[in-house]
């Protein structure tokens, strides 16, 4: 059994997992303490100034918050990731009505069993408002869970959203590239959908592009279509990752976006594995369109010797300290 002197001993070292994990086993331990009305609301004054990442729910307690315990130390916790549990229809209306969700800051999802109706219970929860990353990597999402994202009212805080390998191979993304729904979205992951260049279309004729910090299209059967559409169509002023990996690009792709004068905020550039080839990789040196580069990633691109000597000796690229071929 822990004490209250055990707490203030952990809670004096610096952040980290282990004294993360020690806090949280302290808080297990205690007993006959007011631990809601004392206990709880010291290890949060002291918990204030940690990064939410570390604040993760620990194994022993995420099988009771998914099923909506109302634990006495719930509050402490900002990351709950559910990755991989078999979660269910039934068991994200149990989610969605659980206390933890109002104090969480990221959600993860990863590889469960749900689909569009388990989609919709969560994003019906007002609990979501205070969510500020959902991650749905390998969910069944589909075009009818892009409509609940779209339409939900309980993403206002949303900042980031992961769709990675989300089943949206053949979907419309006009609705949800209009969407109004996550005014503060800064980041996107829409990579390994195989949506090919209309839906990379649709994402640029909507608003929600315009207030996206960073984004990843990667393994998606890009053309130059679709690369045509963002740098002439999309609002790309505040982008700064962009990620195009794995598409099939040419160097054709690589000029347009080499003349898009929107990339002026763009740090990092993944093209990789794609053939861009040397004619690329020229184009995008004598840009002058993104002065703030830092990272270009050119794996299995193409580019050869040539390409890569007029990339490190560019007088427009000044700023480029990570080039990876």
């Amino acid at each position: 059994m822990a004490s209250f002197g055990d707490l203030r001993s952990v809670l004096h070292n610096a952040p980290s997992e282990e004294v993360w994990e020690a806090v949280c086993h302290t808080l297990s331990e205690m007993r006959g303490t007011d631990i809601e009305g004392v206990v709880v609301p010291y290890a949060l004054a002291h918990l204030t100034g940690w990064p939410d990442e570390l604040r993760r729910a620990p194994l022993r307690w995420k099988d009771a918050l998914a099923r909506g315990a109302r634990l006495p130390f719930t509050s402490v916790v900002r990351v709950l990731d559910l990755t991989g549990e078999g979660l269910r229809n039934e068991d994200m209306l149990t989610l969605s009505r659980a206390p933890v969700l109002t104090h969480l800051s990221a959600l993860v999802l990863d590889d469960n069993d749900f689909g569009v109706a388990g989609l919709r219970h969560l994003l019906t929860s007002p609990g979501m408002r205070s969510v500020r990353k959902l991650s749905l990597r390998r969910a069944r999402v589909h075009e009818a869970g892009l409509r609940e994202l779209a339409v939900s009212q309980n993403l206002g805080g949303l900042e980031a959203l992961v769709l990675e390998d989300a089943s949206l191979g053949t979907v419309d993304l006009g609705e949800f590239a209009r969407a109004a729904s996550m005014p503060r979205l800064r980041e996107l992951d829409l990579s390994r959908n195989a949506f090919g260049h209309a839906a990379a279309t649709a994402l640029a004729g909507g608003t929600l592009l315009g207030g996206l910090e960073a984004l990843d299209l990667g393994d998606n059967e890009l053309t130059f279509r679709g690369v045509m559409s963002l740098a002439r169509l999309g609002r790309l002023e505040r982008m700064r990752a962009l990620g195009l990996r794995r598409n099939r690009l040419h160097a054709a792709a690589a000029e347009q976006l080499a003349r898009c004068p929107a990339l002026g905020a763009l740090e990092s550039l993944d093209l990789s594995h794609n053939p861009i080839g040397a004619q690329g990789a020229m184009a995008l040196s004598r840009s002058a369109n993104m002065p703030r580069l830092r990272h270009l990633d050119l794996t299995a691109a193409g580019v050869g010797e040539l390409g890569e000597r007029a990339l490190r000796e560019s007088d427009y690229l000044s700023v480029l300290d990570d080039l990876v071929i």
